[in-house]
């Protein structure tokens, strides 16, 4: 889920085509458990 701020409104970022935020996340996570 994220926010459209076109619409302002929640959306799957999966059907908008947004991933890259959610890798960013994804490997943030990783980093921080590793250390």
């Amino acid at each position: 889920i994220g926010l459209d701020l076109v619409n302002g409104k929640p959306r799957d970022n999966k059907q908008a085509g947004v991933f890259e935020p959610t890798m960013v996340k994804t490997k943030s996570l990783k980093f921080a458990t590793e250390a």
